[in-house]
């Protein structure tokens, strides 16, 4: 999967990285793609780094004759690009398909909920995302009074405030969140608390504010389209 990524990333990037020249040299293409993506993409690239070095020198004619190659060229990699993005695609739906034994339906949607391994939530971001889901989006408080027995200890959420101080949104969506259960007092940005997690007080669970690198157990939600 990561592979896939950073192949896109790469051909994304094409026009910048063909006049790079010193990219080959410094091999830090290669470092930054890992091998895999690095020599299948690496040929195309080189391709046109040469072609775009033609057009340079060339005169009106040759230079016209030239620019069609590259353009074609272009429509190959966007070609490719496209068919990347589906195997992505194709590759998140298996891998949801595969672990949604592991998720459990509570409410209307489906989740998993780590009970032991605590981590980061950048950390419990990528988890839920191995397990083909996603940190938990509660959209509203039906969906929170279903949730909320089913935790013992703290868990994060997909909110966070990271773009911009107070401005809560949903990493899931990129939208600002749909709904909030604080505790009183909450959130209080005490120090870098930046992301949000369901966490007990007085046998209660609502939301706080944590600093993003502390530990807590993730809550994956299923994508609901792959349902």
């Amino acid at each position: 999967m990561m592979k896939i990524i950073l192949a896109n990333i790469l051909i994304s990037g094409l026009i910048l990285i063909a006049n790079a020249e010193t990219c080959w040299e410094s091999k830090a293409l290669e470092n930054n793609c890992g091998r895999y993506c690095y020599t299948v993409v690496k040929p195309v690239l080189e391709h046109t780094v040469a072609l775009q070095k033609q057009v340079n020198s060339q005169d009106l004619d040759q230079k016209k004759d030239t620019q069609s190659k590259l353009e074609n060229l272009e429509r190959q990699l966007k070609i490719l690009r496209d068919e990347m993005t589906e195997l992505k695609r194709n590759s998140e739906q298996e891998k949801s398909q595969d672990n949604k034994s592991l998720f459990e339906k509570i409410g209307s949607k489906h989740y998993y909920i780590e009970r032991h391994q605590k981590m980061n939530w950048i950390s419990a971001v990528h988890k839920c995302h191995e397990l083909g889901g996603h940190l938990a989006s509660i959209k509203n408080q039906r969906e929170f009074d279903a949730l909320a027995p089913k935790l013992q200890d703290i868990h994060w959420l997909d909110i966070n405030d990271l773009g911009h101080k107070g401005v809560y949104l949903s990493l899931t969506t990129g939208h600002k969140a749909p709904y909030f259960n604080w505790h009183q007092g909450e959130p209080n940005h005490n120090g870098n608390e930046r992301c949000v997690m369901l966490e007990p007080r007085d046998n209660e669970f609502h939301m706080n504010d944590q600093d993003c690198s502390n530990e807590g157990l993730p809550i994956c939600e299923l994508f609901t389209n792959l349902l």
